[in-house]
């Protein structure tokens, strides 16, 4: 990808604040080799894997909870529990199938991958008995809260992780912060799903209206920013023909489920909105599809 410095106006940074999430800082200089760096955008991906699966997983027991599909749904779960394991320990100790030599020494990113093991530890018990089908009020409960701090502890991984690796050349500001606002689209893809579902079964802790607003909220204005580019915010536009295709092909088939999404979080019907949760995890595979071309696009430089 081509590097254009950023040049934000304050209108144009609060709006870019606002797609990005907020949080970030300017990115730090290296002092480490720069083959140390040049795992940047594997662990941005990595860490925002982990985002997305607290949130995968919890739909999943959602749906389990409400009696939609159990026995897949279980195996979604255990999936989930154990890439979950696998990416946090390749971001601490290394992991070169990850395309992570080496082993994390950065004391705050240390610190932000120890923060998010102490909630996940709490999320992997409850989703281990939901597999196992263990279930109380209070284990279901408990789920439902601890699912959106274990998210928000791994929304700090991602921070880090830009904070600490967007370091030209080896990462540039503008390839990882076009890359977040990607990866973060499978997130937002899951928590709509998990939302959807916790309205329509009336578990109010796991998915309320103001959440999937803010959730639809973001994917919409993201996707644009991706499809046509957003310079005051960092975001890219795509540079390839095959990325172009697939932004403004995901645009129209968006569109159109946004309004279905919208309307049926309107109802208590379990069904239609399992039907809708296949058609956004259908949507993944282009994610990723695209999760590979931009992490390409990255390295091109170098």
């Amino acid at each position: 990808m081509k590097y254009v410095q950023p040049r934000l106006t304050m209108t144009a940074m609060l709006v870019a604040m606002n797609i990005a999430g907020g949080g970030y800082a300017a990115a730090q200089t290296a002092t480490a080799p720069l083959a140390t760096y040049q795992s940047g955008v594997e662990r941005v991906v990595a860490s925002d894997q982990l985002r997305m699966l607290s949130q995968q997983i919890s739909a999943s027991a959602c749906l389990v909870d409400a009696g939609v599909s159990a026995d897949t749904n279980k195996e979604i779960i255990s999936n989930g529990l154990s890439e979950f394991d696998r990416i946090l320990t390749a971001l601490r100790d290394g992991d070169a199938e990850q395309g992570i030599a080496t082993a994390e020494e950065n004391r705050k990113m240390l610190a932000a991958i120890r923060g998010l093991s102490l909630q996940w530890d709490r999320l992997k018990i409850a989703a281990e008995d939901r597999v196992a089908g263990r279930t109380s009020d209070e284990l279901v409960d408990y789920l439902s809260r601890q699912n959106i701090n274990t998210m928000h502890a791994a929304k700090y991984l991602v921070i880090e992780a830009v904070n600490t690796y967007a370091i030209p050349p080896a990462l540039l500001q503008t390839d990882a912060f076009t890359i977040n606002i990607l990866v973060r689209q499978r997130t937002l893809s899951h928590q709509i799903s998990k939302e959807l579902c916790g309205i329509a079964s009336g578990n109010e802790t796991m998915g309320n209206q103001a959440r999937l607003r803010n959730a639809i909220r973001l994917f919409d204005a993201s996707l644009l920013a991706l499809r046509d580019g957003f310079p005051a915010a960092g975001v890219s536009a795509p540079q390839s023909e095959a990325s172009r295709d697939t932004l403004s092909s995901m645009t129209v088939s968006w569109a159109e489920l946004k309004a279905e999404i919208e309307q049926a979080a309107t109802q208590t019907d379990i069904v239609l909105v399992a039907t809708l949760v296949g058609r956004l995890t259908d949507m993944q595979v282009s994610l990723d599809d695209l999760v590979t071309i931009y992490t390409q696009e990255s390295k091109n430089g170098l």
